[in-house]
């Protein structure tokens, strides 16, 4: 992630590997296998093309003139107007949803009912399939090249999609709120704990959902309307391609779900492994089946940093969910293995104090300075060693080059 930032972000453009080098000295020669030299062959025609085509993008730069700079100025600023409605409007959906599936109509079917209890899922799911689509096709007007497109694509993309998550559970606590600490509250009496890891689960159910409609009935539509409709509309729009950085996007959203609840349902887990298993093979069968070739080229180490970027991202959001949890949040007095405890953390006080004299000693222990700054010096000294080894071991290399 470090080298992947550093060369494509702080030295941008000024980082190039020149096509002769790419010719003459980018082959692999420890490749034996032909499978592995076809994949190669495929992976250097790429690079080619997505060189050639910026090298054509930047000749077209360098002849726009001063009305045009600013009418594409103009153009990139309602853009991100239009940008900005979208995700307003996303998450106002998000935040209604959220409230009216907290209070289910008792004269109402069990149907609707049903519905309106999985709405903030089915919303979220809508949300995170429908617009990064739409800011695809918005980066097209904005005249960048076709790694901003993509780059620019992920960042709003990323950003609607953890700042949904984010804000799906802000309301959700907010409506749940008195299940944890008002005994005046009607739904006092329920697990807020089991509330949470149900939305949880929800949320992988419809993504899957989604995936499996996307796959059965978007795709093989457009293949049929393609295959069967003379129509100049139909034609251009063509059959369905594979966005590698969206489905790498809808992964990576897939594990900062499962972080963020895997306090809460730990089968989570478990059930991740289950499902990416069956996207696989199902995504592969969509790929082989319906969708044409890329019309465009994509290079993925462009874009690498942003997806590690959203990782760490996640990360800190389920870390930041279960602090709050931890510090704010009474534990159910009906349910759950801390019940009875006025916080999650208290239960460790509990169990540490109900150990032996010596486990308890060892413990307390491990957890002091007496055994942290040694750890740590010793950590330090490791680290230095081996960089010294590691700097003498490339000097006698350097020397005989």
């Amino acid at each position: 992630m470090v080298n992947s930032y550093k060369m494509k972000w702080m030295l941008a453009d000024r980082y190039k590997v020149t096509t002769c080098y790419k010719m003459f000295c980018g082959w692999d020669f420890c490749i034996q296998d032909a499978s592995s030299a076809s994949l190669k062959q495929s992976s250097f025609l790429n690079d080619l093309k997505v060189d050639l085509e910026e090298e054509k993008f930047l000749q077209q730069v360098s002849r726009r003139t001063v009305k045009q700079w600013a009418l594409i100025y103009v153009v990139r600023v309602v853009l991100n107007l239009v940008v900005l409605i979208l995700l307003s409007g996303a998450f106002t959906f998000i935040y209604f949803a959220t409230k009216v599936s907290q209070k289910p109509q008792e004269d109402k079917s069990w149907i609707f009912n049903l519905v309106l209890q999985y709405l903030p899922s089915i919303t979220i799911t809508l949300v995170n399939f429908l617009l990064p689509h739409m800011f695809r096709g918005i980066a097209k007007f904005e005249e960048y090249s076709l790694t901003v497109q993509v780059n620019i694509t992920l960042v709003r993309s990323i950003f609607l999609k953890l700042a949904s998550l984010g804000m799906f559970l802000f309301f959700l606590c907010q409506q749940i709120l008195c299940i944890g600490k008002s005994k005046q509250c009607s739904k006092c009496e329920r697990c807020w704990e089991n509330v949470f890891g149900q939305e949880m689960y929800k949320l992988m159910m419809f993504d899957f959902l989604a995936c499996i409609g996307h796959t059965f009935l978007t795709g093989y539509t457009r293949k049929y309307l393609v295959e069967k409709c003379s129509w100049r509309l139909v034609q251009k729009i063509g059959k369905p391609q594979f966005l590698i950085p969206l489905n790498v996007l809808d992964i990576v959203y897939n594990q900062t779900v499962t972080w963020v609840g895997l306090f809460y349902t730990p089968l989570m887990p478990l059930l991740l492994v289950l499902k990416l298993i069956i996207m696989f093979y199902l995504k592969k069968f969509y790929l082989f089946s319906t969708c044409e070739p890329a019309r465009r080229m994509f290079r993925p180490s462009s874009s690498s940093v942003l997806f590690h970027f959203m990782l760490l991202l996640g990360l800190l959001m389920s870390l930041t969910t279960l602090a709050i949890h931890f510090h704010r949040f009474q534990p159910s007095d009906v349910c759950g293995p801390f019940q009875g405890s006025l916080q999650v953390l208290n239960v460790v006080a509990t169990c540490l104090n109900s150990l032996p004299t010596i486990a308890k000693n060892v413990l307390f222990y491990l957890m002091s300075e007496a055994f942290a700054i040694p750890l740590l010096l010793t950590e330090m000294y490791v680290c230095l060693a081996h960089g010294m080894v590691a700097v003498n071991y490339k000097a006698p290399q350097s020397s005989i080059s």
